[in-house]
C-alpha cells in the first residue's frame, strides 16, 4: 500500500532528498523533504520558486536541517 506522484509534482534534487513541487495561482512553491524510518517523511524547506532550477542555497538549508534532524535521532536511541 502507498501513494504515487506523477512529475511535475514530485522530483528527486539530490541524494535522500526529494522535492514536492505546489502551484498556486500563478506562483510556484517547492518542499523539500526526505523519506524516514517506516513511512514517515521529515518535510526540511519550503520556498517560493523563482528560478527554472532549485537554487543551491535552498538545498544546502534543506541539508543542513536533515543532518540536524538525524543527529538529534541519533542521539535519542
Amino acid at each position: 500500500m502507498g501513494f504515487s506522484l506523477a512529475r511535475p509534482t514530485l522530483n528527486i534534487s539530490r541524494g535522500k532528498l526529494w522535492e514536492l513541487r505546489i502551484r498556486a495561482g500563478r506562483k510556484g512553491y517547492r518542499i523539500i523533504y526526505f523519506a524516514y524510518v517506516g513511512q514517515r517523511f521529515i518535510t526540511l524547506h519550503g520556498f517560493l520558486k523563482k528560478t527554472q532550477k532549485t537554487p543551491r542555497r535552498e538545498l544546502e538549508i534543506a541539508e543542513g536541517r536533515m543532518a540536524d534532524f538525524l543527529m538529534r535521532e541519533e542521539r535519542k536511541r
